[in-house]
């Protein structure tokens, strides 16, 4: 049977003829027995941590370990290049005196022009019979600027050539300064002077040329420069002088 107190709450129950039940076991080994169970959940927690942090610690030491492997296989690689380059050491020292030596031909060459291959061409601008006698060229050099004049009607120029021709007939002057004025780089000439000489019956014209930069050789130019602009009276700087003299 069961009772309730009243307002509704519910008594202590007894119950009739239930099967009897003593629990004999001292509190202290139902402690024990719940203690025992949390020490062993925690055993197995913290064997999961350890078995965590090993797995951790072994995978940072392998990747530690590759990363070292590839270090020494990359100094081991830069040594062996290293050693490789010292056999070539002469090498380069030879291409370097090359490269240098190439620079310098190439600005000694900068104001250059074939006067062989030039004075010729005026011979051939000259009517027939006459003959160049004397030439003396004043020229630029790559030390020093040429000296331009002073006219402001002249045009810039890169080297002047003093000629003297013979001829044996009266010259006609302005038909010889017409065909020096097909000549590549001519940046004009004037007559100086016409003697005749009684011994040899042969009048001597004196005349001056002027060239520009159009008559540099560019010979050791380099070919992607050589086929742009054509260096002009104003990029030769320098100048010098040099005297040629030959005789037909």
């Amino acid at each position: 049977m069961s009772g309730q107190k009243k307002g509704g709450a519910r008594a202590d129950t007894i119950e009739i003829g239930g099967v009897p039940r003593v629990d004999l076991l001292p509190p202290e080994v139902r402690a024990a027995a719940a203690s025992r169970v949390l020490r062993r959940r925690l055993g197995v927690g913290l064997l999961g941590v350890v078995t965590v942090v090993v797995l951790m610690v072994t995978g940072a030491t392998a990747i530690t370990l590759g990363k070292t492997i590839q270090l020494i296989d990359a100094q081991a690689r830069t040594d062996a290049l290293l050693a490789e380059q010292t056999e070539y050491v002469e090498v380069r020292r030879v291409q370097q005196d090359l490269n240098a030596v190439s620079d310098a031909r190439m600005v000694g060459s900068f104001t250059e022009v074939q006067w062989r291959e030039y004075l010729q061409a005026v011979q051939a601008s000259l009517p027939a019979g006459v003959a160049i006698r004397t030439a003396s060229i004043s020229a630029a050099s790559p030390l020093e600027e040429f000296a331009q004049a002073t006219t402001p009607l002249q045009s810039p120029r890169i080297a002047t050539v003093g000629l003297e021709a013979t001829s044996p007939t009266l010259p006609n002057v302005p038909l010889w300064l017409d065909g020096l004025a097909g000549l590549t780089g001519y940046a004009g000439a004037s007559p100086d002077s016409v003697t005749f000489d009684d011994k040899t019956g042969l009048y001597t014209v004196s005349i001056k040329l002027q060239v520009n930069g159009e008559a540099l050789s560019a010979r050791f130019v380099p070919e992607a420069e050589a086929a742009g602009e054509t260096p002009t009276d104003d990029d030769a700087e320098p100048t010098g002088d040099a005297a040629a003299q030959g005789g037909n």
